[in-house]
């Protein structure tokens, strides 16, 4: 259901999969509605026979499709499969006005290019727009690169996938320059960001783009309780929120 591309034949996917699941509920309702019809009519709720009430195989299938969505809606993954190259640096900033989230994310290549996308979000809207643009960087912020990259604050990375911002009013900003190695400076953790990062960010915004922008569309199927950080700095693609580790157990965040 995150599933965001702008392709017909995406949502013939996405209706093929919401039958999928109404047919799964369908069938454990029949089941257990079938169970129920062979208990003994001795078996009394409410004095009425419990073979012959219908509620409990409705109730126990809602359950059970509460107890999926919840084990399998996080962490915030779609149905598709991304090798690209991997960038020199990401920064992520995030700003949160109430249920609100505006996001800017600056994704930097070996070879200067870069991407810049924008994001205007909020809590339990399904879906919202996203646009983009690239650019090459001048020379003056592409020597400045090296120099951020070696600060000693983005060495500090978490051991997993930063939180989302729960305060009414907060910022975050984010680096990622390995695959699993985020760095977070946020105002609830009361972190502020190097100075130089805030500034080569800057900088890079006022790079001129090249081309067109592009528009898309992104969803979270938990309206907007499920992105996080790590999916707004671009690991969205299921391959990408997982890996294996030494022990060849599957870890996920």
């Amino acid at each position: 259901m995150n599933a965001s591309w702008n392709d017909p034949d995406v949502f013939h996917y996405m209706h093929y999969s919401q039958l999928k699941i109404v047919s799964v509920a369908l069938l454990l309702m029949t089941l257990i509605w079938t169970i129920t019809r062979l208990l003994p009519s001795d078996w009394q709720l409410r004095n009425r026979p419990v073979n012959q009430r219908t509620w409990p195989a409705i109730v126990i299938t809602l359950i059970f499709v509460v107890w999926w969505f919840a084990e399998f809606v996080s962490p915030y993954r779609q149905p598709i499969i991304v090798d690209a190259m991997h960038p020199e640096l990401t920064i992520l900033n995030v700003k949160k006005a109430g249920i609100a989230f505006h996001e800017t994310r600056v994704t930097i290549y070996s070879n200067g290019t870069y991407y810049m996308v924008r994001s205007d979000r909020q809590l339990f809207r399904y879906s919202f727009g996203e646009t983009a643009h690239e650019g090459v960087l001048t020379d003056d912020p592409r020597s400045k690169l090296k120099v951020i990259q070696d600060l000693p604050e983005l060495t500090r990375t978490l051991d997993k996938s930063p939180s989302a911002l729960r305060a009414r009013h907060s910022e975050g900003w984010y680096t990622e320059m390995e695959s699993f190695a985020i760095a977070a400076f946020t105002t609830e953790t009361a972190t502020p960001p190097p100075a130089a990062l805030v500034a080569f960010f800057r900088e890079v915004e006022g790079v001129p783009s090249v081309g067109a922008s592009s528009n898309g569309e992104v969803r979270d199927v938990c309206l907007g309780f499920c992105y996080d950080p790590k999916a707004g700095l671009g690991y969205r693609a299921e391959n990408q929120r997982c890996a294996y580790r030494a022990n060849g157990k599957e870890y996920c965040y």
